[in-house]
Protein backbone atom coordinates (compact mmCIF):
# COMPACT_ATOMS: atom_id res chain seq x y z
CA UNK A 1 0.00 0.00 0.00
CA UNK A 2 1.41 3.39 -0.92
CA UNK A 3 1.87 6.06 1.80
CA UNK A 4 -1.16 8.11 0.70
CA UNK A 5 -3.43 5.07 0.76
CA UNK A 6 -2.13 4.18 4.20
CA UNK A 7 -2.74 7.72 5.47
CA UNK A 8 -6.26 7.75 4.02
CA UNK A 9 -7.03 4.43 5.74
CA UNK A 10 -5.62 5.69 9.04
CA UNK A 11 -7.72 8.86 8.78
CA UNK A 12 -10.81 6.77 7.95
CA UNK A 13 -10.24 4.68 11.08
CA UNK A 14 -9.28 7.72 13.18
CA UNK A 15 -12.39 9.66 12.16
CA UNK A 16 -14.68 6.69 12.78
CA UNK A 17 -13.19 6.19 16.25
CA UNK A 18 -13.61 9.89 17.04
CA UNK A 19 -17.22 9.68 15.82
CA UNK A 20 -17.88 6.71 18.11
CA UNK A 21 -16.17 8.36 21.10
CA UNK A 22 -17.96 11.69 20.68
CA UNK A 23 -21.29 9.89 20.24
CA UNK A 24 -20.60 7.92 23.43
CA UNK A 25 -19.49 11.04 25.31
CA UNK A 26 -22.70 12.72 24.15
CA UNK A 27 -24.63 10.18 26.22
CA UNK A 28 -23.05 11.45 29.43
CA UNK A 29 -24.79 14.01 31.62
CA UNK A 30 -23.39 17.54 31.90
CA UNK A 31 -22.18 16.60 35.39
CA UNK A 32 -20.24 13.63 34.00
CA UNK A 33 -18.85 15.67 31.10
CA UNK A 34 -17.63 18.45 33.39
CA UNK A 35 -16.59 16.36 36.40
CA UNK A 36 -13.01 17.27 37.35
CA UNK A 37 -10.60 14.48 36.45
CA UNK A 38 -6.91 14.06 37.08
CA UNK A 39 -6.54 13.36 33.38
CA UNK A 40 -5.53 15.37 30.35
CA UNK A 41 -7.18 18.77 30.38
CA UNK A 42 -9.31 17.99 33.42
CA UNK A 43 -12.73 16.84 32.15
CA UNK A 44 -14.23 14.81 29.34
CA UNK A 45 -15.78 17.92 27.76
CA UNK A 46 -12.51 19.89 27.88
CA UNK A 47 -10.57 17.02 26.31
CA UNK A 48 -13.22 16.73 23.58
CA UNK A 49 -12.92 20.46 22.95
CA UNK A 50 -9.12 20.17 22.73
CA UNK A 51 -9.33 17.29 20.26
CA UNK A 52 -11.66 19.41 18.10
CA UNK A 53 -9.28 22.38 18.31
CA UNK A 54 -6.41 20.16 17.24
CA UNK A 55 -8.32 18.79 14.26
CA UNK A 56 -9.25 22.31 13.12
CA UNK A 57 -5.72 23.65 13.57
CA UNK A 58 -3.89 20.75 11.94
CA UNK A 59 -6.27 20.90 8.98
CA UNK A 60 -5.26 24.52 8.40
CA UNK A 61 -1.60 23.68 8.85
CA UNK A 62 -1.63 20.79 6.37
CA UNK A 63 -3.36 23.11 3.92
CA UNK A 64 -0.34 25.41 4.19
CA UNK A 65 -1.67 28.07 6.57
CA UNK A 66 1.44 29.13 8.49
CA UNK A 67 -0.40 31.33 10.99
CA UNK A 68 -3.22 28.92 11.88
CA UNK A 69 -4.49 30.08 15.26
CA UNK A 70 -5.41 27.55 17.91
CA UNK A 71 -9.13 28.03 18.70
CA UNK A 72 -10.23 29.26 22.11
CA UNK A 73 -11.02 26.11 24.05
CA UNK A 74 -12.82 27.92 26.88
CA UNK A 75 -16.07 28.17 24.92
CA UNK A 76 -18.57 25.71 26.42
CA UNK A 77 -19.96 23.49 23.67
CA UNK A 78 -22.35 20.59 23.45
CA UNK A 79 -20.59 17.38 22.43
CA UNK A 80 -23.07 17.06 19.54
CA UNK A 81 -22.03 20.50 18.25
CA UNK A 82 -18.37 19.47 18.47
CA UNK A 83 -19.13 16.33 16.47
CA UNK A 84 -20.88 18.40 13.79
CA UNK A 85 -17.77 20.57 13.46
CA UNK A 86 -15.56 17.48 13.30
CA UNK A 87 -17.69 16.03 10.50
CA UNK A 88 -17.14 19.22 8.49
CA UNK A 89 -13.39 19.18 9.19
CA UNK A 90 -13.14 15.54 8.13
CA UNK A 91 -14.97 16.20 4.87
CA UNK A 92 -12.67 19.12 4.07
CA UNK A 93 -9.59 17.07 4.94
CA UNK A 94 -10.78 14.18 2.81
CA UNK A 95 -11.21 16.51 -0.16
CA UNK A 96 -7.72 17.91 0.44
CA UNK A 97 -6.18 14.42 0.65
CA UNK A 98 -7.86 13.62 -2.67
CA UNK A 99 -5.81 16.36 -4.35
CA UNK A 100 -2.45 15.00 -3.19
CA UNK A 101 0.08 12.86 -4.98
CA UNK A 102 2.89 10.96 -3.21
CA UNK A 103 5.31 13.75 -4.19
CA UNK A 104 3.34 16.23 -2.09
CA UNK A 105 4.14 14.29 1.09
CA UNK A 106 7.79 15.40 1.07
CA UNK A 107 6.89 19.09 0.79
CA UNK A 108 8.31 21.04 3.73
CA UNK A 109 5.80 23.41 5.29
CA UNK A 110 6.25 26.11 7.90
CA UNK A 111 3.78 26.57 10.73
CA UNK A 112 3.54 28.49 13.98
CA UNK A 113 2.79 26.43 17.07
CA UNK A 114 0.38 27.44 19.82
CA UNK A 115 3.22 29.13 21.75
CA UNK A 116 4.15 31.33 18.77
CA UNK A 117 7.32 29.56 17.59
CA UNK A 118 7.90 28.80 13.91
CA UNK A 119 8.65 25.22 12.86
CA UNK A 120 9.00 23.24 9.66
CA UNK A 121 7.89 19.70 8.93
CA UNK A 122 7.01 17.68 5.87
CA UNK A 123 3.37 17.34 4.94
CA UNK A 124 3.69 13.62 5.68
CA UNK A 125 4.90 14.35 9.22
CA UNK A 126 2.11 16.86 9.77
CA UNK A 127 -0.53 14.37 8.61
CA UNK A 128 0.84 11.76 10.99
CA UNK A 129 0.80 14.33 13.83
CA UNK A 130 -2.86 15.05 13.13
CA UNK A 131 -3.69 11.35 13.55
CA UNK A 132 -1.50 10.89 16.62
CA UNK A 133 -2.86 14.01 18.36
CA UNK A 134 -6.40 12.76 17.95
CA UNK A 135 -5.49 9.24 19.07
CA UNK A 136 -3.75 10.49 22.22
CA UNK A 137 -6.68 12.60 23.34
CA UNK A 138 -9.29 10.05 22.27
CA UNK A 139 -7.75 7.56 24.71
CA UNK A 140 -8.03 10.19 27.45
CA UNK A 141 -11.70 10.72 26.57
CA UNK A 142 -12.37 6.97 26.72
CA UNK A 143 -10.67 6.81 30.12
CA UNK A 144 -12.76 9.79 31.26
CA UNK A 145 -15.95 8.12 30.05
CA UNK A 146 -15.06 5.04 32.10
CA UNK A 147 -14.07 7.09 35.18
CA UNK A 148 -17.33 9.05 35.16
CA UNK A 149 -19.47 5.91 34.97
CA UNK A 150 -20.10 5.73 31.24
CA UNK A 151 -19.68 2.67 29.05
CA UNK A 152 -16.44 3.01 27.06
CA UNK A 153 -16.72 2.03 23.39
CA UNK A 154 -14.72 -0.67 21.61
CA UNK A 155 -12.27 0.97 19.21
CA UNK A 156 -9.97 -1.84 18.13
CA UNK A 157 -9.16 -1.52 14.43
CA UNK A 158 -10.11 -5.14 13.70
CA UNK A 159 -13.57 -4.66 15.22
CA UNK A 160 -14.17 -2.01 12.58
CA UNK A 161 -12.78 -3.85 9.55
CA UNK A 162 -13.15 -7.59 10.07
CA UNK A 163 -15.95 -9.57 8.53
CA UNK A 164 -17.29 -12.93 9.73
CA UNK A 165 -16.57 -16.01 7.66
CA UNK A 166 -19.71 -17.41 6.10
CA UNK A 167 -20.40 -21.15 5.89
CA UNK A 168 -19.41 -21.36 2.21
CA UNK A 169 -16.09 -19.55 2.91
CA UNK A 170 -15.00 -21.85 5.73
CA UNK A 171 -11.84 -23.75 4.72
Amino acid sequence: MDPLSTLRELFRYNDECDRIVFTTAGLLSDEQLDRPLDLGLGSVRRICRHLLAGEATWLQRIQGVTEARWPDERQLMLVSAMLEQLESIWATRSQFLGTLSPDHLTRVQTYRDSKGSLFQATLHEMLIQSIVHSTHHRTQIVSGIRRTGGQPPELDYMYLVRRPVTANQNP
